[in-house]
Order: structure tokens, then C-alpha cells, then sequence
């Protein structure tokens, strides 16, 4: 276990790992870069006003940014997210009630239903926020009138685990016509992404560079130890 680490560590801080690392954070941020551009091209400026009952399909959201009115927020049936690295299987994603046993929260997902007294046991209209950490919050967030956010389902689909955790608590999501909208999300400016993948474009060339000046050293040491066995 020892030598593995100290491989890890070897091949991290050696130039094929610089190379292969600056490679990855370019990709990475050429991805997050493309998906606000995604954002960005399906909404405007100012948030379009709808209610859940106005929403029958994706059709009905004309601007990814929304502010939703006379909604309830189904907080009993919010689902908490968690993700751990593992040795094994690389990421965990694993969901369970939000609740105060299962306190702090990071990313919770919560059913959006109609403001009326009926009983609701299916929703197409998911709210996933990453600005609640504790059940108090959660509480706090249910009583708000308006909510502002941007629909993600051009970059984000619904995870198979969570729509099972739903379907276990007696709430059907139709998987197929889920909308999931990011709470507090706001599209960013050109500026932003146009920054973004400048970054990441200007990573990948210097990994490329690094990585052709790599092979013409190594071609030069085989060079060196051809004519020395010669």
C-alpha cells in the first residue's frame, strides 16, 4: 500500500503527470464552459413568471430562468445527495431522506406540487438546491412565496437511484418529462463562458506542447543509448 501511494505521488509530481493533469483541467473546464453556453442560449435576462400548474411540459418553459409562484414545496419528501470517492468504483452517488437525522445537507432535491389542498403522489417539477444545510433551512426555504432558478435539464438528468427513493416514499416522477430547476441558479454572462473556455483551451495547448517536448526528449535519450550500444 506504501509503494502504491509513493507511486501515485511519483507519477503526480513527475512531467507525464503534470502533462496529463493540466490535459484534465482544461477538458473539465471546456465542459463546465460549454454547459453555462447551454444555459445561457435558452434563457433570458428577466426570469419568466409560471406556476407549477402551468407546467405540463418542458414546452411550457419558454426561458430556462424562472421564478416560480404559488408552488409547495413537498420538504417531507426531499432527498438528500451525497458523493464520496471510492477506491473501487471510483464515485458514489447515494441518496436518503432529508430530514434532521440526516443533517447537514449539501445537495437536496424537493418534489414541487401545485398551491392547493389537494394530496399530490406525482409531480414532474423537481427543485434541486445546494444552499440548504441544515432541516431549519429546509423549513425556512418551504415558506418562501417566490422562487428564482434556472431549469438544468439541458446539462443535468435525473439520477435512476433518485427516482427510485421517490417512487419508495409514494411520490411518482416521471423520469421522461422531469424538470429539475436549480434554486438561485442565474444564466451567466457570454463573458463568463467565453473566460472559461479561454482558460481551458489555453491548458490543453500547454499540455500539448509539454507533451510533444516530452516525446522529442525521449526520443533524443533513445537516440543517445542507440549510438552508445552501437
Amino acid at each position: 500500500m506504501g509503494n502504491t501511494k509513493e507511486d501515485i505521488s511519483n507519477f503526480i509530481f513527475s512531467k507525464k503527470g503534470t502533462v496529463l493533469i493540466l490535459a484534465a483541467i482544461g477538458v473539465y473546464i471546456c465542459i463546465n464552459g460549454y454547459k453555462e453556453y447551454k444555459l445561457f442560449s435558452l434563457s433570458d435576462p428577466t426570469p419568466q413568471i409560471i406556476q407549477p400548474a402551468e407546467i405540463v411540459s418542458k414546452h411550457a418553459i419558454k426561458n430556462a430562468y424562472i421564478k416560480l409562484i404559488d408552488y409547495k414545496l413537498q420538504i417531507h419528501l426531499a432527498i438528500k445527495e451525497t458523493t464520496r470517492i471510492s477506491k473501487t468504483s471510483g464515485v458514489d452517488t447515494n441518496f436518503e431522506m432529508a430530514n434532521k437525522d440526516t443533517q447537514p445537507f449539501n445537495t437536496i432535491y424537493i418534489p414541487i406540487v401545485p398551491n392547493d389542498f389537494e394530496y399530490h403522489t406525482s409531480t414532474n417539477l423537481i427543485l434541486k438546491t445546494n444552499s440548504v444545510r441544515s432541516y431549519s433551512d429546509l423549513v425556512e426555504l418551504s415558506n418562501t412565496q417566490t422562487i428564482r432558478g434556472t431549469v438544468i435539464n439541458s446539462i443535468q438528468i435525473m439520477h435512476k437511484d433518485m427516482a427510485s427513493k421517490f417512487s419508495q416514499v409514494r411520490m411518482s416522477i416521471n423520469t421522461d418529462h422531469v424538470i429539475i430547476i436549480e434554486h438561485n441558479r442565474k444564466p451567466k454572462s457570454i463573458w463568463y463562458f467565453a473566460v472559461l473556455y479561454s482558460i481551458g483551451i489555453s491548458l490543453l495547448i500547454i499540455s500539448y506542447i509539454l507533451y510533444m517536448k516530452l516525446c522529442k526528449q525521449n526520443e533524443l535519450c533513445n537516440h543517445q543509448e542507440q549510438s552508445l550500444n552501437t
